[in-house]
């Protein structure tokens, strides 16, 4: 999975890149607290988990 994103990064470099911002917000909240991942009204629809996915 890495291996395709990095080479989806890689092709698309030039052109810019689309960020899920509620995906970003997971990553803020979650490196704070991660219990506030499920109370955070733009995060609760993510769980613990997926934060840990997000590090993988």
């Amino acid at each position: 999975m890495k291996d395709f994103v990095r080479s989806l990064f890689q092709k698309y470099k030039q052109k810019g890149i689309l960020i899920d911002t509620n995906i970003l917000l997971l990553l803020f909240v979650s490196t704070v607290n991660r219990e506030r991942i499920s109370k955070f009204n733009r995060t609760e629809k993510f769980v613990p988990e997926d934060y840990d996915t997000l590090l993988c």
